[in-house]
Order: structure tokens, then C-alpha cells, then sequence
């Protein structure tokens, strides 16, 4: 073994000592931590080699290290080490973000200049100007979404975060909202078109965000929430223009209903949101707290309240929602004057 490295490193094929020699040390200092609890190792995607080779080391020098008080089979798969590997942070032209590619940020001008740390600087002096505009967590956020998600979307939030959370003396025109782009003519044939929200399919539906969201609280009647689908409470309350919309947004998993964390037992004050599904009617009571509320909830900023009356107080208060059909008074017999 010693031989055949030797004459490969011999031949210049680009592999360095130091480059042969790092995964041992790597499994090795694994090994040492993994003696220590730490069962977990996080790293950039180039390292998934290394990290398998960390693992199956790890794992062997435990099952036959010559230390008995250190010796474990690992026979349960809990105890076995984990890795975990990230997506690297790229540079502008797509050249790998850190230390060995040369292009890190460091605080010791001696290894990043002054300038180029100019954009961060200049940045930093508009925050110290007027920490309360936060401008700094403003660029991060939007750095990280767009990294994520894209310019479109970190954009679209950046604008909603600004309008949410500017200061309440502020007398200046609120920012415009992003508007959708307007649907081609072929658009009004498409079977989503009349929906009005984007769960159901249709990408051009009305934005809903925190200036024009509707009322979270509605009122139905007994009827029309206790033995009844999702789909149909959620046209009853008004989050959806039909019940086809309703069945539409449930099958694709875009609405939501609050319930008890792991959904099983009692209904408790730590609630948590989860998919509806196409569920029996018969369900549906589980999720209705205290027997006259239920919580739903479309997207982020569509949500009801629904307080569940009686129908006879329904019709008492004069109330109407979609569904709603009021018995009509029974007809009088007829009698001989």
C-alpha cells in the first residue's frame, strides 16, 4: 500500500499528501468525538465523500477497537453516526463560497481587504444612521429568501415586511402591492378561473395579504358544520366560491384546520394547524373545540373563526350563508269558515 501511493503521488496526478491523508484524519477525529456523545456530523455537500468514509470508520473502530470499555456493535441503529450534508454557498459565478476556494470574508484585513469589504460597510453606516429601519436584518433576510426561494418571491416579502412593520406615526403612502400579471384570453375558459384563491389552481386569483384580508370571524349553524365535508364548511364560511373549489383546494392539501398537536386525543389549548384531507363528514367533530368553535385556515392570510350556533338561533338573528336553506313555515290546513 505504502508502494503503490508512493509511486502515484510520484506521477503528479494532482493528489497531494495532504489531500490522501485528510479523510483519515477526519474519520479519526470523528471517532475521538464520537467516544465523547457526538453521534452527528454537518457538512458542505463536497464533503459527502468524506463523511461516508467518517461514518463506516466510526462504525468499524467501534465494533473492533482493541479497548474493551470502548467497544460497542451498534447494533441498534439509533447509535449508529449520522451525517448531514448542506448545498454550498456560491459565489456570483457559480465558484464555491469559503476558506480553500479563496474567496471568504474575513475580519482581518490582512485577508480581506478594506475594500472589497465596502458594500458591508456602506451598509452598516445606513443602520447606524436609524437602527429602527433595520436595515442590515432588511438586506440579510432578503439575501437569504432570495437564495432560497428567488428574486420574484424575496422581493414580493421584502414589500409586505416594510408595509407590516413600518412605524405607526409613519403618514407616507403605504408601498403598492405586487400585482398578478393579467391572465391570458384563453385564461376565462380554464375550469380554475372562477376560483378566487391559488390553493385551487388558479395562479391569477386575487392576492390576499394583511391590508385586504376579510373578517376571521363567521357564524354558521350547526347544520351546516356538524356531518358536513370540509369542502362544504369551507364555501359555508366564505374562504372558497364553491364547493368544487372547496374539494379542489382539499385534495391538493392547501387548507388547513386547527387541531391538537399529533391530532389524537382531547382537544387541549396548544393548537396547531393541520392539512385537511378528503375525510368522512363523520370527522369532522373531532376538530370543533368546546362544541361551538372551528378554527380554518387557507394560505397565510385567509382565516375564520367559525362560532357554531344553533339553527333555530341562526334564524333567529337573521343571519345567511352559502348552504343556508331556512325551513319554510308549514302550510296551514285548510278549515271550513
Amino acid at each position: 500500500m505504502k508502494f503503490s501511493v508512493k509511486n502515484r503521488l510520484s506521477k503528479g496526478d494532482g493528489m497531494s499528501f495532504s489531500e490522501f491523508s485528510y479523510p483519515l484524519l477526519q474519520a479519526w477525529d470523528w471517532w475521538v468525538l464520537f467516544k465523547k456523545g457526538v453521534q452527528v456530523q454537518v457538512g458542505g455537500t463536497d464533503q459527502y465523500g468524506n463523511i461516508l468514509f467518517g461514518m463506516d470508520s466510526v462504525k468499524a473502530i467501534s465494533k473492533n477497537t482493541a479497548m474493551e470499555q470502548e467497544r460497542d456493535p451498534l447494533e441498534n441503529d439509533i447509535d449508529n453516526p449520522i451525517g448531514l450534508t448542506t448545498p454550498l454557498l456560491t459565489a456570483p459565478n457559480g465558484e464555491k463560497f469559503g476558506k480553500s476556494a479563496g474567496n471568504a470574508i474575513w475580519l482581518d484585513k490582512d485577508m480581506t481587504s478594506t475594500f472589497e469589504l465596502y458594500q458591508i460597510a456602506k451598509l452598516m453606516e445606513e443602520q447606524n444612521k436609524d437602527p429602527s429601519k433595520r436595515v442590515a436584518q432588511h438586506a440579510l433576510a432578503a439575501e437569504f429568501v432570495e437564495l432560497i426561494h428567488g428574486k420574484q418571491e424575496a422581493d414580493a416579502v421584502a414589500l409586505q415586511h416594510r408595509q407590516l412593520f413600518r412605524s405607526r406615526s409613519s403618514t407616507a403612502e403605504p408601498t403598492p402591492l405586487q400585482k398578478n400579471s393579467s391572465p391570458p384570453a384563453g385564461h376565462a375558459q380554464s375550469p380554475t378561473s372562477g376560483f378566487v384563491n391559488p390553493q385551487s389552481g388558479n395562479q391569477y386569483a386575487p392576492q390576499t395579504n394583511f391590508s385586504n384580508m376579510p373578517s376571521i370571524q363567521v357564524t354558521l349553524p350547526e347544520s351546516l358544520v356538524y356531518g358536513q365535508n370540509f369542502h362544504k364548511i369551507l364555501w359555508s364560511a366564505g374562504l372558497v366560491s364553491s364547493k368544487g373549489e372547496g374539494h379542489r383546494i382539499v385534495t391538493n392539501k392547501g387548507a388547513y384546520v386547527g387541531s391538537r398537536p399529533g391530532d389524537s386525543g382531547p382537544m387541549s389549548d396548544d393548537l396547531a394547524f393541520t392539512p385537511i384531507l378528503t375525510w368522512p363528514a363523520e370527522k369532522t367533530k373531532d376538530f370543533i373545540v368546546d362544541g361551538n368553535i372551528l378554527f380554518l385556515k387557507l394560505g397565510k392570510w385567509k382565516f375564520k373563526t367559525v362560532k357554531i350556533v344553533s339553527d333555530e338561533e341562526f334564524k333567529r338573528l337573521g343571519l345567511s350563508a352559502p348552504g343556508w336553506e331556512p325551513e319554510e313555515s308549514a302550510p296551514q290546513p285548510a278549515t271550513d269558515n
